[in-house]
């Protein structure tokens, strides 16, 4: 204890022997010391949280907190996130996915799991749509783009007296992840597809689907199908890609001839109506039964007589006797008739007429009648040219270079002043900019200059007392050098002299002075 005391005593000595700026080190230093000691021990006694899940529906997350509380772990919840220490991270998540049945805020099919008393047949049919309904929406919520949706299906009742019942319904409110604005057609098709998929007789006309705010995303998804109708907008735009490609097997050919010597617009007129003929055809008979009926009768009537009845009916006369035998025989013969029944749809999209209209330019040549005819026969190759259904090509000659040459000389004159005026414009920026730039250096220059008339000025002025009088700088003065060495009386009437004559008011103050003392 005493050498404990001993050496604190003269650790303190040490330190009050010291310099101040030395003990301001120290303490900075013992003071940094001890903050590191106290956040070191800090941080290893302190627990390290990292996420477990987040995110999750309320449902799914009383489930993982009900686990953790049964496992006695350690864990915080932060907004929608529940974090656990880091080394347990791996192992808890592995551990919830096996242990942990996650809805999604959907319960499905595990709604069956649970045990208890005999349902109802009713209570059956209300825990399947749920379950029917969770399975749909977790499905849903499978996408990328949704973050959440709800689906409500109306389930027709099934009872043994009733052959055909009413078609299910669905209707899905989604609401989309933040960023994303909508979902394509395609996108809705496949949830329409995979709606009536999953639910038994639940046509695709009978899915309502609303997105975000209210949009209805499946108005008109399926007009383009229904019997077979184009909408307006689809019709235009099979016209319009038609005609493209008319159009571009013609530039195709008469490009590498003509340049750019000709122009073509196409026309296509298409019939969108839709048409059904059912025709029924009848073929030869094949027998497939056969009935015969054979009568024979006898009669005392001796005489011969002819009779007016069918040769079926074959009189027989026995000469030796009055008796007449009488034979008839019958024939039916049953045929099976085939009978073809054909019904012929003409899709929607039928080619009425097409029109071709071709100009050529004549100033590179005269368009004669042979060229026409070369040209004409071309495009009737090309495009499928019938007269019965009143296909027209017309094609004329024009002077191109004729009529645009004032139009060109225009342009050109305008692109030369465009040109001029752009040049001016550079030219007045660069002197504008060399101008500024000289201005600029100009006043550097000046501002330089007189900052080193400021310093000089500053540096002869240190010397000078308040209330004296700044004399004028002179010009220095080089005294002659003397060879000759002075002793210390000369040297001192020499300084006498040379302050005499400089100041010689003072001197005859001074003088004064003397002779009042000398007097007194």
């Amino acid at each position: 204890m005493n050498k404990l005391s001993s050496t604190i005593k003269k650790v303190s000595e040490k330190f009050k022997s010291l310099s101040k700026g030395r003990k301001i080190a120290f303490g900075v230093l013992f003071v940094s010391f001890i903050i590191a000691i106290i956040y070191l021990t800090i941080t290893v006694n302190t627990t390290k949280y990292e996420v477990l899940f987040s995110d999750l529906s309320a449902t799914d997350s009383g489930a993982v907190i009900k686990k953790l509380d049964d496992d006695k772990i350690d864990y915080k919840i932060e907004g929608k996130s529940i974090l656990v220490p880091y080394e347990q991270v791996d192992s808890l998540r592995m551990k919830m996915y096996s242990n942990v049945q996650f809805t999604d805020g959907s319960p499905g099919w595990e709604l069956f799991n649970s045990s208890g008393m005999v349902a109802t047949d009713f209570e059956n049919k209300v825990k399947y749509q749920r379950a029917l309904q969770g399975q749909m929406e977790r499905m849903i919520k499978s996408f990328d783009e949704v973050k959440d949706c709800i689906v409500n299906l109306v389930l027709p009742e099934e009872t043994a007296f009733v052959r055909e019942t009413a078609p299910a319904q669905a209707a899905v409110a989604i609401k989309l992840k933040p960023g994303v604005k909508e979902l394509s057609k395609s996108q809705v098709k496949a949830i329409v597809a995979l709606l009536t998929g999953g639910v038994k007789n639940l046509p695709k006309e009978n899915v309502q689907i609303a997105v975000n705010d209210m949009v209805l995303a499946t108005k008109g998804l399926f007009g383009d199908e229904k019997d077979g109708i184009i909408s307006t907008d689809k019709q235009l735009q099979i016209r319009k890609q038609y005609e493209e490609d008319i159009k571009n097997k013609i530039l195709s050919i008469l490009e590498p001839t003509y340049k750019n010597g000709f122009r073509v617009a196409v026309t296509v007129d298409m019939n969108f109506d839709k048409r059904e003929a059912e025709s029924i055809d009848y073929k030869e008979g094949v027998k497939v039964s056969e009935k015969q009926i054979l009568n024979t009768s006898n009669s005392g009537d001796t005489s011969a007589s002819s009779s007016p009845v069918d040769n079926n009916f074959t009189p027989s006369i026995d000469e030796g006797s009055n008796n007449v035998t009488s034979k008839h025989s019958e024939i039916t013969y049953n045929y099976d008739v085939p009978k073809i029944r054909q019904t012929n749809i003409q899709a929607p999209g039928r080619i009425e007429k097409i029109s071709v209209s071709l100009t050529v330019d004549e100033s590179k040549g005269i368009l004669d009648d042979k060229t026409k005819n070369k040209i004409r026969n071309t495009v009737a190759s090309i495009i499928g040219f019938n007269m019965d259904r009143g296909d027209s090509i017309s094609i004329e000659g024009f002077n191109f270079t004729g009529q645009s040459s004032e139009l060109i000389t225009n342009t050109v004159n305008n692109l030369k002043d465009m040109q001029k005026n752009a040049d001016k414009q550079k030219m007045e920026k660069k002197i504008a900019y060399g101008f500024g730039a000289a201005l600029v250096l100009f006043l550097i220059f000046l501002f330089i200059k007189k900052l080193d008339r400021v310093n000089s000025d500053e540096f002869d002025g240190l010397d000078v007392v308040i209330g004296d009088n700044i004399e004028p700088k002179l010009e220095p003065r080089f005294e002659p050098v003397n060879l000759e060495l002075d002793d210390e009386q000369a040297y001192i009437a020499k300084e006498v002299k040379k302050y005499a004559k400089d100041k010689p008011e003072q001197v005859i103050d001074i003088v004064k002075s003397w002779l009042t003392e000398d007097e007194g």
